[in-house]
Formats: structure tokens, sequence, C-alpha cells
């Protein structure tokens, strides 16, 4: 099944906790991240393009987390540009 992030839920530290999507469920990045596994597809839009959410584990922490681009060595979260959910699930 494909699924469209359109925002996310950041905790105090800046780090998403949540992601919306476009059926209005609101999924931990965990949980996203064994959907991945189980064949599900992520997914949002940037500047008119589809792009595929990939898992990655951070290399210092061990921490997963979601970006757009697996081989980004940046180690930002590249899903920070779209918008903050109006309904926050804590």
């Amino acid at each position: 099944m494909d699924y469209q992030i359109v925002c996310v839920v950041k905790n105090r530290q800046g780090i998403i906790t949540y992601v919306g999507t476009n059926d209005a469920g609101h999924r931990y990045p965990v949980e996203t991240i064994i959907n991945l596994m189980r064949e599900n597809t992520f997914f949002t839009y940037e500047d008119g393009r589809k792009n595929l959410i990939h898992a990655r584990q951070h290399p210092s922490t061990g921490h997963w987390f979601l970006t757009i681009n697996p081989d980004d060595n940046m180690n930002e979260n590249n899903l920070d540009f779209l918008r903050e959910c109006p309904d926050k699930v804590t």
C-alpha cells in the first residue's frame, strides 16, 4: 500500500516523533520503518517531485530515522521541510 507523508510532529528537541499520512493516520516513525520492511511504500512530494521515504540508521547513535535520500551523508532529516501536523499526537 502507498502512503503519502504530509506532515510531521516534533518533540521539544526538534526530533520527528510522528508522521501524518494522507489517510489522516498518525504513525510513529518506528512503525513506519516496520511497515517499509513489510513492502509498504511511503513517499512525499517536494518541488513537485515524488520522493520515496527510506529508513536509515544513524551511524553514531544507532537510532533509526526516516529520510528521502538513503545515501545522504549529512545526517540531517530530509523531512524537516514538511508542515507541522495540526492534530498532535503525544
